[in-house]
């Protein structure tokens, strides 16, 4: 269940409690989920996304600030950062060249932007997090398991789900 929760809960609609967001509210935060979350090269300004929605500046920033917990440039340049963060961990491309692809014009600004939310600079994340495949294969256990224990765990996990 918690997995399930995970990899699907809706939480631009749901938020922190228990009461749904109504869903022209819901279409803007997925909106702006979409566009702080985008790598385009476009500059993307909340004022044009207040307009867009038909609503003020002010509620609008305010509005993101409460469900994101971010100011709205906060939120663009943690999406970039996350963004980074993937690439070091899945490419053995130069930081400057995550920067780049990552939409920030030069690599100083990665690394400032990226010490603010993971406390530490890109390549001392790579270093840090980044499993060599010599580390992965010692961490490979072998099982040979029977199909009777296949099917027992899947109908278990099945019984499970419906229980739910």
């Amino acid at each position: 269940m918690s997995l399930y929760l995970t990899y699907y809960f809706d939480f631009l609609r749901w938020g922190y409690g228990i009461t749904p967001f109504d869903e022209k509210r819901v279409e803007r935060l997925k909106q702006i989920a979409e566009q702080a979350n985008s790598n385009e090269e476009i500059v993307i300004r909340l004022k044009e996304l207040a307009a867009e929605a038909n609503v003020s500046l002010h509620y609008l920033s305010h509005d993101i600030k409460d469900k994101f917990g971010l100011s709205f440039q906060e939120l663009v340049f943690y999406s970039k950062c996350e963004y980074a963060a993937k690439l070091l961990l899945s490419t053995s491309d130069r930081v400057i060249d995550i920067a780049l692809a990552s939409g920030f014009s030069d690599v100083k600004y990665l690394i400032k932007h990226f010490k603010q939310y993971f406390k530490c600079t890109p390549s001392q994340f790579r270093e840090k997090y980044r499993a060599d495949i010599s580390t992965l294969t010692t961490q490979v256990i072998y099982r040979d398991y029977p199909l009777s224990w296949g099917i027992k765990e899947v109908g278990s996990r099945n019984q499970q789900l419906s229980d739910i």
